[in-house]
């Protein structure tokens, strides 16, 4: 290969990499040490609440330390970026508050993995409410990336949780 398919491999990596970086609501990219706490499968509040507690209890080291020392502080916890201490500190924060209402890009397997939403037991309601709200956010969503027809399936599997019975399509047929 030569310099030139080499020079514009790269190119396109680094555009690849700049359209796909996650912005906070001020538009300052997240450093990658930070995406964790935007990890959350859709509408998992669970996992939101987990996270923004870890976030919140993290932040901490920018609150506690002293200015002149958070840079060594940061570096101690493993955390080195290109930006400053204190611009790490004012993204780390607006991440924290971004948790409950940041969902992930809806994958293949939120709108074709039924079987996620029925797995809740039959006596726990809160499961299931969790579970509705979920299929309901990425029902919402497919409707801009998926064919029509998944997201009337998707919407048919919501419509089923609560009753914890799966619509028929669902099931595999044997031979």
């Amino acid at each position: 290969m030569n310099y030139k398919g080499i020079l514009l491999i790269s190119l396109g990596l680094l555009c690849l990499s700049i359209v796909n970086a996650v912005k906070t609501p001020k538009e300052k990219e997240i450093p990658d040490s930070l995406l964790s706490y935007l990890s959350c499968p859709v509408g998992d509040n669970k996992c939101k609440n987990l996270k923004k507690k870890a976030c919140m209890l993290h932040l901490n080291i920018c609150h506690r330390s002293n200015p002149s020392t958070l840079d060594e502080m940061l570096k101690k916890k493993g955390i080195k970026n290109d930006i400053s201490s204190e611009e790490y500190c004012s993204i780390h924060s607006e991440v924290c508050e971004m948790i409950d209402n940041f969902d992930t890009p809806i994958s293949d397997d939120d709108v074709y993995n039924y079987d996620k939403y029925f797995s809740c037991s039959d006596e726990d309601l809160m499961c299931k409410f969790e579970k509705i709200a979920a299929c309901r956010i990425v029902h919402r969503k497919c409707k801009d990336a998926y064919p029509e027809k998944a997201c009337e399936k998707l919407l048919e599997v919501c419509n089923s949780i609560n009753r914890n019975i799966k619509p028929l399509f669902t099931k595999k047929v044997r031979k």
